[in-house]
């Protein structure tokens, strides 16, 4: 195994390997299956007669302690120890009817015969693009295996409960090869079946094929619940020679009827010719039309199922399984006799094929086509965050948002749905699984028994209370590359445009004016290198605005007047706000209608400074917005929020936008803009009006699209960059987590 991924099998025989991830065949529409298998078949068409290929769906346990590494959260002693053990302990009683500990993994193996490696590696590079072209056709994500993580995969088949400790360095001034260090230290063979280490197994095969199977016999092999590998070697046949096994099939048959027909003759009978070989008759005359008129390739295939246990007794029980299964979708499965060593070669995603000469049947790309991979989507990440069970599977939903390019999310849903408890189960192990920081930014006081809880800080907001936020506050890394003031002046005439700007909006003049106070407010502190300047305010800038000798700036004063001397001026002090915490909670809720938007503008400036600073630290901080629809009420403070929320992953943060006003928040361009660029969402129970709408936005089918409707309290759907799958989340309520995580009145007033 060479590292670069290509494997010389001898023979002048070499393969690559690509790992591709499952996506929701069962689940989609008929439209879209069709469309999936149609690309499906395309793919396997794509390989010509030189070129043998490889579908492998492989099985295997983890390792019970392994599962639970990935899965539970160790205990740091800061505090909330209490807290990680009861949230794994939810985890758990979530995984007890899970097959998590079961992992699925899916290969095609592309084998070529080249003069050496050089030319093979010359060869397989054009193949390996288009190979991973034809999978993103059906939505799929494909990608070429290195030599580790062909090793690797070999060496878990015959080592499930281990992990692989190689490099390739390891075998400098050695005698060792590859396959050194991937084969079990034994392996014996009897008539049907194998010993492999400490674990037993058997190779099956397809002995006998019904004349039509559907696409759901390698999904029901697959929930089995036994480690298993699920083989399909396949090699297509030129057209000529294709016809010519057709011509000779058909011949024979055409013989026997002859047959008949002499011996009904012969006694004066009417010819009867049985129905199974007529019906055979057509079968093959309809497939040479297709070969010879439609393009449809045939091919030699060699279908094999390999099943290993614990024990001779677990072992016969998942061969039974096995049986069974087959049996409904019509094809009898038996033990290959005195060729298992060849079988076990044979299951392994290397390409090599050694039962050829003696397991073979030719397929047509249609019939080939049928042993379809694609089952049910799965999200395991190791170390992600959990967000329920797939609807579909019964599996744990585990993900890393920090995986994808672009890592911002929404959490959307009706009232009742259980869209604030999603959020907070979110923050909860973001906390507890991470040192990141976290920001929320609350609009109705829904957040701060989870904050208490977390030792966080609760900042009440209102025009009756001492803390107080300066919308000037800014620093140097304020903006990148660009003039920190420069950026500032954008946010402060979407500030000025909430205060002042009407149904109309602010004059171009009037923003000009807005821009130039901007920058002699400022000039003071930037002119200070010590920066000993004081921090400006509201008031510093309005006195400047009321010193310029245009008419629209003096009108423009009189309009802030309320905000800066008035009985609005919470937001013309100086900060006192002390944000030396791993949790603040901004809560906007009394500040009523009228400061309400305003408050949450400028609270999340106050947050960019945040963001900026624990960016120097190397933190990343993750963004809570509540009811953000508020922000796209007016096209400035839209464009404001646009922007930080463009910027934020080159910063360092993840924000959240979360609310229930899904058809306030489609009004705005802008938040289309922002849900379209979005690729992560947790989307519960839609009203009938934003249904199609949200379908539209993230590409659910009609069948996801059921998932959003009616649904129950905290069932929807997961969107992570691809995949797209249906959730479900039962949370205990016999547990302290819950009873701050809940929203319900009766519930809120036990805490």
């Amino acid at each position: 195994m060479y590292e670069d991924g290509i494997c010389e099998l001898g023979n002048g025989e070499y393969s690559v390997t690509f790992g591709f991830d499952d996506i929701n065949y069962q689940t989609a529409n008929k439209d879209d299956q069709l469309s999936i298998f149609q690309h499906y078949c395309e793919l396997l068409e794509y390989y010509g007669p030189d070129t043998s290929i490889q579908v492998s769906i492989i099985n295997r346990y983890v390792n019970a302690d392994a599962f639970k590494r990935t899965m539970l959260l160790k205990p740091t002693s800061d505090g909330f120890d209490n807290l990680r053990k009861e949230r794994n302990n939810i985890m758990m009683q979530a995984s007890s009817n899970s097959n998590n500990n079961l992992i699925s993994s899916k290969y095609l193996t592309v084998t070529q015969k080249a003069d050496d490696y050089e030319k093979a590696s010359a060869n397989l590079s054009r193949v390996i693009a288009d190979t991973i072209q034809n999978f993103k056709n059906m939505g799929c994500h494909a990608a070429e295996l290195s030599g580790y993580e062909r090793c690797r995969s070999i060496y878990e088949f015959f080592h499930p409960y281990e992990s692989f400790d190689f490099k390739y360095s390891h075998l400098l001034n050695s005698n060792l090869t590859t396959k050194d260090y991937v084969i079990p230290n034994s392996l014996e063979f009897t008539k049907k079946s194998f010993v492999c280490g400490n674990s037993v197994g058997a190779v099956l095969y397809i002995k006998d094929f019904p004349n039509s199977i559907t696409d759901k016999y390698v999904e029901d092999l697959s929930d089995i619940n036994c480690q298993m590998a699920i083989n399909l070697h396949l090699q297509s046949v030129d057209k000529a020679q294709a016809l010519d096994i057709v011509d000779s099939q058909l011949s024979k048959m055409e013989t026997r009827v002859l047959e008949i027909q002499r011996k009904a003759a012969k006694y004066n009978d009417v010819p009867l010719v049985p129905r199974e070989v007529q019906y055979s008759i057509d079968e093959a005359e309809e497939l040479r039309e297709a070969i010879n008129s439609a393009g449809m390739k045939m091919f030699v295939s060699t279908v094999i199922i390999t099943v290993m246990a614990d024990n001779e007794d677990a072992l016969a029980d998942n061969i039974e399984r096995v049986k069974g299964v087959s049996r409904q979708h019509g094809c009898e499965v038996t033990e290959i006799t005195y060729l298992q060593r060849e079988g076990l070669n044979t299951s392994l995603p290397i390409g090599a094929n050694e039962l050829k000469p003696f397991v073979t049947r030719t397929l047509t790309s249609a019939s080939a086509g049928m042993f379809i991979p694609f089952t049910t989507q799965e999200l395991f990440q190791r170390g992600g965050i959990y967000y329920g069970i797939n609807q579909v599977s019964g599996n744990i939903i585990s993900f890393d948002r920090k995986t994808l390019k672009n890592p911002n999310g929404v959490v959307l849903g009706t009232p009742g749905s259980g869209k604030s408890f999603t959020s907070k189960r979110e923050i909860l192990d973001v906390f507890l699984s991470t040192n990141d920081s976290i920001i929320i930014l609350d609009p109705e006081r829904e957040y701060s028994p989870l904050v208490k809880m977390l030792n966080g800080q609760n900042v009440f907001l209102s025009l009756a209370s001492n803390n107080y936020i300066n919308p000037f506050d800014i620093n140097e890394n304020y903006a990148d590359s660009e003039n920190p003031v420069s950026l500032k002046s954008d946010f402060i005439i979407s500030m000025v445009q909430l205060i002042a700007g009407g149904k109309q909006g602010l004059s171009n003049m009037t923003l000009s004016i807005i821009d130039r106070c901007v920058n002699l407010t400022y000039l003071p502190y930037f002119s200070d290198n010590s920066k000993k300047a004081k921090m400006p305010t509201f008031p510093d800038f309005w006195n400047i605005l009321k010193q310029q000798p245009e008419i629209e700036a003096q009108q423009l004063a009189v309009a802030l007047e309320r905000y800066v001397t008035g009985n609005l001026n919470l937001f013309s002090h100086e900060s006192n706000v002390n944000l030396n915490n791993r949790v603040i909670c901004f809560d906007v809720r009394d500040l009523g209608k009228q400061m309400k938007t305003l408050g949450m503008l400028i609270c999340t400036d106050f947050i960019w400074n945040k963001i900026t600073e624990n960016r120097e630290k190397g933190i990343r901080t993750w963004l809570y917005f509540d009811e953000f629809y508020l922000f796209f009420k007016d096209d400035y403070s839209a464009e404001f929020f646009f922007e930080l929320w463009k910027r934020a992953r080159k910063w360092g943060a993840i924000p959240t936008g979360i609310t229930q006003n899904v058809e306030d928040l489609l009004l705005s361009d802008t938040a289309r803009r922002i849900l379209s660029n979005t690729e992560f969402a947790l989307l519960l129970n839609q009203s009938t009006s934003d249904r199609e709408e949200i379908a539209h936005i993230f590409n659910l089918a009609p069948r996801q699209l059921q998932k959003i409707t009616n649904s129950n309290e905290g069932e929807g759907i997961i969107v992570a960059g691809k995949s797209i799958l249906a959730f479900k989340d039962k949370f205990p309520k016999d547990t302290s987590i819950y009873s701050v995580l809940t929203t319900k009145p009766d519930e809120v007033k036990i805490n």
